[in-house]
């Protein structure tokens, strides 16, 4: 077990990026309790990691550019209904199109709309195939679905942030991503668990060639194998810490990545100069009056 730098001060609902050692891309939903890497910007959805860091093609438009098998699970959920739906419905999601032969990004007609809306962006999903995912159709809904009447759009499928309707939906687990949420339970302290693990995960190269130097990076464990994941044993951390979850001595209970009871050092200094340690579960006393 590493040293742990356990310092207060966050309560927030965010996302946080981080790659791992096979070089795999997971997001991180703090809920309003968990432990957040320092010294790293993030975002307010999980999208903001595709929208930060992809490579601009356009003012709107940025590269990801997917291996076959992921365009082809995309594919799949691509379908002539949800073109009536978007049509006839109101329907304020993000969406995956995918454009009739011929047809390019040009004639979604699309690009100056989105341009006045800092918060959609869109993604070409392969330098061959026509695929395009739009953070957000609000805006452009009539443009949307002009282009569905003038068959510039063949196929399309809604985007979820939520695994709520994997069926007709696609979600971040669909680029590859792996997501881990905190529940917050008894202790602030507790690990994130593993929300979804993806059938073919995305790289980090995949999104920008130098991604593991922009976010934390976990060089010492797969994403794949941890269900649980704790990351204030592997970087320094901003956490939810209040004084009634501190000791006389200054230690905290927290629990690891394999679910076990350590105690941490907590930090309330902030100080960068700090030296703090772990103290063996052993030593935890289920007595003790934390």
């Amino acid at each position: 077990m590493k040293a742990v730098d356990f310092p207060a001060g966050h309560s927030m609902d965010t996302y946080w990026f981080a790659v791992d050692k096979n070089g795999h891309v997971g997001v991180f939903d703090t809920g309003t309790e968990g432990a957040v890497p320092k010294n790293y910007d993030f975002g307010a959805n999980q999208s903001d990691l595709l929208d930060q860091f992809t490579t601009p093609i356009t003012p709107v438009l940025k590269q990801l550019y997917l291996d076959e098998k992921s365009l082809e699970k995309l594919l799949q959920k691509c379908d002539t209904d949800t073109l009536g739906d978007i049509i006839f419905t109101d329907r304020i999601d993000g969406c995956l199109v995918l454009l009739n032969d011929g047809k390019t990004w040009g004639d979604l007609d699309i690009e100056d709309i989105m341009a006045q809306k800092k918060y959609e962006f869109a993604l070409s999903l392969s330098p061959t195939i026509p695929l395009y995912f739009i953070s957000d159709i609000y805006d452009i809904r009539e443009n949307i679905k002009t282009a569905i009447k003038n068959k510039v759009i063949a196929k399309a499928c809604h985007y979820s942030f939520y695994d709520e309707d994997r069926k007709k939906c696609i979600t971040l687990a669909d680029f590859g991503i792996y997501l881990y949420e905190h529940e917050d339970k008894d202790w602030r302290t507790e690990p994130y668990n593993k929300a979804y693990d993806p059938e073919f995960p995305l790289k980090a190269e995949q999104i920008d060639s130098d991604l593991a130097n922009k976010i934390p990076h976990f060089k010492d464990i797969a994403f794949e194998d941890l269900y649980y994941l704790q990351p204030m044993e592997f970087c320094d951390c901003n956490s939810y810490i209040s004084d009634e979850d501190i000791d006389e001595n200054g230690y905290v209970k927290v629990i690891s990545s394999d679910y076990q009871k350590i105690l941490c050092l907590a930090d309330t200094t902030n100080s960068s100069t700090s030296k703090p340690r772990v103290i063996p579960v052993e030593d935890w006393n289920e007595d003790d009056d934390y």
